[in-house]
């Protein structure tokens, strides 16, 4: 019996996944659920969270598809994980930290760069198309 896949056929409530669903390997607790939305450490003000730079235009154009959508997906996450804890401070009147601020501008900028990079593709591939159907027109 393979490990690495879980039988989703006789789960009731899951007829509409495939039978076979394949798990990737992670070295972290997977957190599901509302849990996702909230960070799973307490930071304090004090403690510095040292972020990288966003992704640019030029780092994603080398990405293929799969890539790029597992990125948006992160992005995402990290966007509504960082909206909630802003919404928090917002309840419980305290600003939001400025590294939140920093790290949500580069969420925000890297999700902007994905979505200039799939549509660069869409007017590509559109293009190409064109080229193609106006050379089967003409033979």
């Amino acid at each position: 019996m393979n490990i690495y896949r879980i039988n989703l056929s006789k789960v009731e409530g899951r007829r509409s996944f495939p039978q076979f669903l394949s798990l990737a390997f992670h070295s972290t607790r997977r957190i599901l659920g509302i849990e996702e939305f909230f960070d799973p450490k307490k930071v304090k003000a004090s403690d510095a969270m040292v972020t990288g730079r966003g992704w640019t235009a030029a780092d994603l154009r080398r990405k293929n598809f799969e890539d790029l959508h597992k990125l948006w997906y992160v992005l995402y996450k990290e966007r509504n994980l960082l909206l909630t804890a802003k919404e928090k401070g917002r309840r419980n009147q305290r600003p939001i930290l400025p590294s939140d601020e920093a790290r949500y501008m580069k969420v925000k900028r890297s999700m902007a760069s994905i979505k200039l990079v799939l549509g660069e593709r869409k007017k590509i591939d559109s293009l190409l198309r064109a080229v193609v159907s106006s050379e089967k027109v003409q033979v």
